[in-house]
Order: structure tokens, then C-alpha cells, then sequence
């Protein structure tokens, strides 16, 4: 909100330039400089490090401190570091709310203004001196918050503190990983880039049991540390060899073993192993390894999975890691295999016989293939399987020979399935519109019809849908994979009647990212993807089909590791943040686990249990299935935790527990020690709800506007509008956002001549009303909150300003006030578009830009 205030003289002011009105403006810093150095930066306000994001490239809150780079310059400005090559950057048109940015390998890294606040010896502001109006403030301290770009610079969410962190030397300035990789949401052992020559990462699954092995470690002392952070605990071991054992298995520190064991865990987490070796005969000692910089230099890892023969054992790999640096001559490598990293899956699983359904859970005569192991041979999985292509059409295709990929594949597959399937194989094509009839129409709706007659559905071959593609998708497939499992559910199918397997065509980062995604949600057990090892061809493309799971085994190893619930709270009007978020950057979203919910199961044991999480009194929640769910479950009704039948263990569907009253501030005691890590960045598709306000006589303008040319029109998450999503719960979240008050109507469409009714519920499917900016839905209120014209302004000299705060910008000599309710300002060299908003008697700005031609 901004407000006018009479001035009698003016002066031109340019951002960077000395002028008098300097120390008016900076008049609450004083002269001492920060030091050059390595320091976290601590909010003030809510007592939160800001770290940086790796996975998402951005600055944001931790609980750990994260070591900066800051650089002070000849000119009293600094520069403020990352990771390597990484600095805080100010992009241009940078407004106020805006995140604070970061840029890669920069040309000339962006100087920023460090001052420490007159209020508090301890306390700094952040600004960039081309945007002194422009402070870092964090709006707030949830995890995983982002820093804005504010016009406050007096509370204390715009204020910082610097602790200064010790290093040994500069080449020591890379930040510890154990803080970088605090959680490792993976479904299979994998192996991160730590970015750091002489150290690798190995993230660990829940429920994965892990052994580590030395072997030979040639003519040199070695070091290999071994570090992992589990439950808040950090766990370090050495394995050290000297020159009295040159050649022999390395050592566990103050042991006579030479291998590790770590038992499984509730949660994932990161091995750090840090190596070490030195072929100088004066190195003594291999624990000084470290301070003296004796680093391994070329590392190779080589990785090992459990066959597809060997379904029936339990699935395993393994890393063996190889020192390759120079010898001391610096000739030839040394070729050191110094260590193995062996991991397994501590399940009762059998993941090559599937377990037969339960007894009338399915349709009886469905065809006994699916009883049995997935073949291990071509010749098999094509004689008793029905193959499905579908082969993304998009432009993508045509770029690293995606398209030639593609067809060699299905070639050789159609010139093997002849001599076996009689059938031959389907082809169809992602973006046509047989694309979502292949699996709902085709394929359900054949075994709708056949579970009628015995002889006919015993007679239905499995159904393998094979996706090629080499991009992510564009929509949401989630929802399609879903409704048909649905489908086969509520039609008693067999679950291994339509496995999908998607099949990546090159090695780009996102679609691996899209696909994992779809692979690893629990409510989606018919979704696998193919292994074709570093390179796709034909041969690999086969043995990665092989080495697929049968549905249900996919649902019996996910069930056996313990089921996830997510969950989000609404009181009446708007979302409550979870005080068990699954994800650092969407607050709103719970997850707890299964084994806390007291059996027997039930849909009151469940709510009793999600209220004692959140800390509420239990007597004023409701439970609902799901967002849009009209009614409410009731207390006696069962709840499965079965795949496929379970409520809530998908992010994209989440459980919402309904409060009548506010959480009590804490956990509830007892509960304190039940915690599941938050991953670092949320999976869900983005969901955008977009309205536009009118009155009677007109359009007005939003408090939180989608852009400067259409400032009536703003947006929301769909996930955040309270449940069960209908036209009255909307209603109330819009009116609060915009502080309008009085009775308000929707509207679908422009020409739509009657309002939508209260308890009319919206979609929730790929698409709904409002879904685009072209199609938002019409929030008419019924008090008009239009703003008042602006006349009666007398001339003269103006000063504008932020509602409290001391920070002025200046006018020019004159202004244009239009006719209705904006009025524009120029400056020296600013231009200033405001609204006029008579419920609070001040203006909202709407844009601000440089106009110094004016």
C-alpha cells in the first residue's frame, strides 16, 4: 500500500551517484564493513541459515549452516559465492518480492552492498547498490523458504547475521556434501556427483541393507572415510593402511576387520566416502592424510546389478571403486581397486513368483500366465505376451536419432514376434487420440466383456505397453495410469493383466527426472521403467523388458518397506502448514507413516492418528478420501493399506484432514521422535486456478495480480482450496486473499448468464474451470470495491513511500491523473503506475520502471 506526503523541494536522485540524499536514505547503517571470509548467513527474524539448493538451484532455508564466499571488493562492495562458480546475482527488472537469484559462471559477478544496521551491532542489511530500495528479507522460515527481495529494511526479517566459518585453506572452500545431500529420496541405490574429485556419493534406500569391503590397495598409504547421516547423528569410520601392509586389504581404524556392516534403515541417506593415498615414503601416518592434501585425484566407479536370471534372490548392487590417480613417477596408473560398496533389500519378497490374489479378489478363470514368473527369454515374453508400442510423435524425436532408436527397436521386435504371436504388436502414437484408448478401451474394456465367459478370459494374454519416448511429458500421464488401474481394480482384474514399461531414448536429465517419477509412486505399481544400460540399442532395449517386475510384486515390495500417507489441513477457509511437511518447498503437505496408525485399521484410527501429529484437538477434525471428496469418511468405515487400495499414499491425492480449530504451537509430547525427512523438492504437477475480479461496473484490480496488463487477474494452487473444492469454499479463500467483503457469485466463462450454485464441486481432472489464463473464472463481488477517482489532487511536488517505512521516491514536477482510478507518476527515473483503494485510503502499486527518456 503506498501513501502521498506534500514536499517543497525536490532532488534528483540517481541510483549508485552520491547526492544528499544518501545518508537520508542509508541513514540506518553505519560505516563498519564485513570482512572477506567464509561465513553462513543467518536470518535474523526466524533464525534460519540460508543455503543453496543444488537439485534446485536456488537459495532457500536449512537446518544446517552453509558455508559462503564472501568477497570484499576495492570499491567497499562484495561479492557473495556458492558452490563453485556459483554467485547471489541480480537479474534485470528485478521487483520487489522477487526471489533472490543465483547465476553460473558468470562474466562479472554481480557487487553487492553488505551494511551492518544501526539498531544491532550484530545485524547486516543486504542491497545492491544499482536498487538501493531493493533489501534480501525472508517472508518467512519455514523450510526450504526462499529469499525475497523487499522495500523493508527496518524489521527483522530483513536483517542478517554472518558466522564466520574456519577453513584450512582455499582449496578446503567446497562445502562439506554430508550437508549438501541431507536427504536421498531413491527407490535403488544410486550414485551422486559430489563434484568433488576425491569424493563420491552413494545414496541408500530405506530398507537397504549395506557392506563395505577394502581390497588391495597397492604401493601407497591409504585413507578411505567413511561418513553417513542418520537420525540427526553423524556415523564416521576410516579404513587406513601404512606402509607395513603395502598390498594387503586395507583396515577399519583401531580394528583387525576389513569390512563394514550397516544395517537398514526407516529412511534414506548419502554415504559420503572420502579417499585418500599418498605413494611419498615420509607419509607416516594416513589419518594426517587429509590436512596434507595427499587427495585421490581420478576415481572410477563400476557398477553391478543382480541378473535377471536371479529373480529369486533378493535384489542387490554393487559398487566397486577404483583409484586410478598417477603414481608417484607420474607414469602409468595404479590401477587400485580400493573398496566395495554392496547393497540389498532387506524384504521377504520373492521377486520372481508372484504371490496368487487372495480369494475373491479377482475374477475367477483369468489366464495362469499370471501366476507365473515374467519370462527370462524374448521368444517367451513374446509367445505368452500381447506387446504394445507407443511411440512419442512429439518434435523432440527427431533430435540425436531418436526416431532411428525407435524404429530399430519395434523392427526387431516385429520380426521376432511373428514367429510367436500370432497377434503381432499394436503401434500407436502418443499424441494421437488412440493413444488413451489403448489402455482404457482396448485393453480394460476386452477384459470387461470376456470376465463374463471363463473360456474367453482365460484366453487374454498379458498386455506389456512399452513407451518410447525422449522427452517429458507435456500433461499429467499420472492421472490416465491412474483412472486405469482404477479401472482394473473395481473390475476385479488381475493386477499383472497391463504392465507399462517407458523406455528412454537418449540421456536427457529431465525425462529421466519425469519418468523416475512415475516409476516410483506408490499408487502406480503397473508403471516400470527399462534399463537399457549407457547406451540404447536393441539387444539392451530387450534385456531391459526382461528385467521388469510383475505388477504385484511391485505393490508387495513397496507394502513391505511400509507405506507413506499424504495428508494436507484446512480449517474452514484456508490451508494450515503441516508440522510433518513431505517436501521443504510446499509446507502444506504431510506424510506420516503407516506403522503409526493404531490398528485395527479404520478410518477413525487413522484421523485419530493424523490429529496427534499435527498437534488438534481430535473432537474437531473431519477426515475426507480426498480433495474433492463432498462427503466425509466415517469413523467405523475399514481402511485397506494394501497397494492399490489404500488411501493417501500418492502426493498427487492426498488425505485432508478438516480442523474446526487452530493446531497448539509444538508436537504433541510423545510424538516428538516420530519424524520423516522432507525431501527436497515436491513432485507434484503444478495446478494453477485463475480468476478475475468484476464488479457491476467492471473489472478491479487484484491485490496479487498475474501481471501488469491484466492486474484483475491473479491465480491460486489448486491443491490449497479447501475441501471438497466446491463454489462456497472458493469463494472464501478468494474474498480473504483480496480482503473483499459481502457476498461474491462465480462465473464460468464470458458468457455464462448464471452464477454456479454453492455446493457445486469442480473437477479435479487434468482439466478445470480456470485452469487458463484465457478461461479464468469470473469472481464477481456484490460490494463494489472499485477504487475512487483520482481528482482534487492539487499540484505541485509529491513524495511517495511504502506504508511504514521511511523510504521515499520522488516525483517530478507534474502528473497525470486519469479519469477512473489509476494514476501515473514519472520521476527522475522512475515511472510509477498506482491504484486508488478507498477501503484502505492508500494506493497499490502496479508497476514501477526506469524511465529516464521521460
Amino acid at each position: 500500500m503506498w501513501s502521498f506526503d506534500r514536499l517543497e523541494q525536490l532532488a534528483t536522485y540517481t541510483p549508485g551517484k552520491s547526492s544528499f540524499l544518501d545518508p537520508i536514505i542509508m541513514s540506518f547503517v553505519d560505516d563498519k564493513s564485513l570482512p572477506s571470509g567464509s561465513y553462513a548467513i543467518i536470518n535474523v527474524g526466524h533464525n534460519r541459515p540460508i543455503s543453496f539448493n543444488e537439485e534446485n538451484e536456488c537459495l532457500s532455508t536449512s537446518d544446517m549452516e552453509y558455508a559462503w564466499t564472501i568477497s570484499l571488493l576495492a570499491d567497499k562492495k562484495w561479492t557473495i559465492q556458492g558452490p563453485s562458480e556459483v554467485f547471489v546475482d541480480l537479474p534485470p527488472d528485478t521487483a520487489d518480492g522477487d526471489e533472490v537469484a543465483s547465476v553460473k559462471n558468470p562474466p562479472k559477478p554481480h557487487q553487492w552492498a553488505i551494511k551492518r544496521h544501526s539498531s544491532d551491532p550484530r545485524a547486516y542489511i543486504i542491497y545492491s547498490p544499482s536498487r538501493p530500495q531493493l533489501f534480501w528479507s525472508l517472508p518467512h522460515g519455514s523450510a526450504g523458504a526462499i529469499p525475497q527481495l523487499s522495500t523493508d529494511h527496518d524489521s527483522k526479517p530483513s536483517l542478517w547475521r554472518f558466522k564466520r566459518i574456519e577453513r584450512h585453506t582455499a582449496d578446503d572452500e567446497t562445502p562439506d556434501p554430508i550437508k549438501r545431500f541431507p536427504a536421498a529420496p531413491v527407490l535403488r541405490p544410486t550414485q551422486l556427483d559430489s563434484g568433488i574429485k576425491n569424493t563420491f556419493l552413494i545414496a541408500i534406500p530405506a530398507g537397504w541393507l549395506t557392506t563395505i569391503t577394502s581390497i588391495s590397495c597397492g604401493n601407497c598409504v591409504n585413507l578411505v572415510r567413511i561418513r553417513r547421516l542418520v537420525n540427526g547423528a553423524l556415523e564416521k569410520q576410516d579404513f587406513v593402511s601404512g606402509w607395513d601392509a603395502s598390498n594387503e586389504a586395507m583396515m577399519v581404524d583401531g580394528s583387525d576387520s576389513s569390512s563394514l556392516a550397516f544395517p537398514s534403515t526407516e529412511d534414506a541417506y548419502v554415504f559420503v566416502v572420502e579417499t585418500y593415498h599418498s605413494t611419498n615414503r615420509a607419509r607416516k601416518d594416513p589419518r594426517e592424510l587429509p590436512g596434507l592434501k595427499e587427495s585421490s585425484t581420478s576415481l572410477r566407479v563400476v557398477t553391478t546389478f543382480r541378473p535377471n536370471n536371479m529373480k529369486s534372490f533378493p535384489d542387490f548392487q554393487t559398487f566397486t571403486i577404483f583409484d586410478e590417480s598417477l603414481d608417484a613417477s607420474g607414469q602409468g596408473r595404479t590401477q587400485n581397486a580400493i573398496i566395495t560398496i554392496h547393497a540389498s533389500i532387506k524384504v521377504t519378497v520373492d521377486l520372481n513368483v508372484p504371490r496368487k490374489p487372495d480369494p475373491g479378489t479377482v475374477n475367477e478363470g483369468y489366464n495362469e500366465e499370471l501366476d507365473r514368473p515374467r519370462p527370462d527369454h524374448m521368444e517367451q515374453l513374446l509367445e505368452k505376451y500381447h506387446p504394445v508400442f507407443v511411440v512419442d510423435d512429439s518434435s523432440s524425436m527427431s533430435m540425436n536419432g531418436a526416431w532411428g532408436k525407435a524404429q530399430d527397436a519395434i523392427f526387431r521386435f516385429a520380426t521376432e514376434v511373428m514367429q510367436y504371436d500370432s497377434g503381432g504388436i499394436d503401434v500407436y502414437f502418443l499424441n494421437a487420440l488412440l493413444y488413451q484408448d489403448a489402455i482404457t478401451v482396448r485393453i480394460i474394456e476386452q477384459l470387461e466383456r470376456a470376465k463374463s465367459n471363463a473360456s474367453d478370459y482365460g484366453k487374454i494374454k498379458p498386455v506389456n505397453i512399452i513407451v518410447l519416448t525422449n522427452s517429458p511429458p507435456s500433461d499429467n500421464p499420472m492421472k490416465v495410469i491412474q483412472s486405469a488401474a482404477k479401472k482394473l481394480h473395481r473390475g476385479l482384474h488381475h493386477p499383472n493383466a497391463v504392465s507399462i514399461q517407458f523406455a528412454q531414448l537418449g540421456n536427457d536429465t529431465c525425462t529421466g527426472k519425469a519418468l523416475k517419477k512415475l516409476a516410483e509412486d506408490p499408487s502406480l505399481n503397473m508403471v516400470d521403467t527399462v534399463d537399457s544400460g549407457t547406451k540404447f540399442t536393441p539387444e539392451n532395449f530387450q534385456r531391459g523388458i526382461l528385467g521388469g517386475l510383475h505388477p504385484s510384486i511391485r505393490a508387495e515390495v513397496a507394502s513391505s518397506s511400509g507405506l507413506q500417507f499424504y495428508y494436507r489441513i484446512f480449517d474452514k477457509d484456508i490451508p494450515i502448514v503441516s508440522k510433518h511437511p513431505a517436501y521443504l518447498d510446499d509446507p502444506y503437505l504431510g506424510r506420516i507413516r503407516s506403522k503409526w496408525v493404531t490398528p485395527p485399521y479404520s478410518a477413525g484410527s487413522l484421523r485419530l492418528c493424523l490429529s496427534s501429529m499435527e498437534n488438534i484437538d481430535p473432537s474437531k477434525t473431519k477426515l475426507f478420501a480426498t480433495l474433492s471428496s463432498s462427503s466425509v469418511l466415517v469413523d467405523s468405515e475399514p481402511i485397506s493399506f494394501k497397494i492399490g487400495d489404500a488411501l493417501g499414499i500418492s502426493p498427487e491425492e492426498p488425505l485432508v484432514l478438516f480442523s474446526e480449530v487452530t493446531p497448539k504451537d509444538g508436537l504433541k509430547p510423545g510424538t516428538e521422535s516420530l519424524h520423516v525427512p522432507p525431501d527436497s523438492n515436491s513432485q507434484i504437477t503444478p495446478r494453477a486456478f485463475y480468476y478475475g475480479i468484476y464488479t457491476e461496473s467492471g473489472v478491479s484490480a487484484s491485490q496479487a495480480p498475474i501481471n501488469k496488463e491484466e492486474v484483475w487477474i491473479s491465480r491460486l494452487d489448486f491443491n490449497l482450496i479447501p475441501p471438497p473444492h466446491s463454489v462456497a469454499s472458493l469463494v472464501r479463500l478468494i474474498s480473504q486473499k483480496e480482503a473483499i467483503k459481502g457476498p461474491s457469485q462465480l462465473f464460468v466463462g464470458k458468457d455464462a448468464t448464471a452464477p454456479l450454485s454453492n455446493d457445486h464441486v469442480l473437477t479435479d481432472r487434468d482439466r478445470w474451470p480456470g485452469s487458463t489464463v484465457e478461461d479464468h473464472i469470473i469472481f464477481r463481488t456484490m460490494t463494489d470495491p472499485s477504487p475512487q477517482k483520482c481528482t482534487g489532487f492539487p499540484t505541485g511536488r509529491f513524495r511517495i513511500r511504502a506504508a511504514g517505512s521511511p523510504h521515499y521516491y520522488w516525483t517530478s514536477q507534474g502528473y497525470e491523473a486519469a479519469e477512473g482510478n489509476l494514476l501515473r507518476l514519472w520521476g527522475g527515473f522512475n515511472k510509477f503506475e498506482i491504484y486508488y483503494n478507498s477501503q484502505v485510503q492508500g494506493f497499490y502499486l502496479v508497476s514501477a520502471s526506469v524511465a529516464n527518456d521521460v
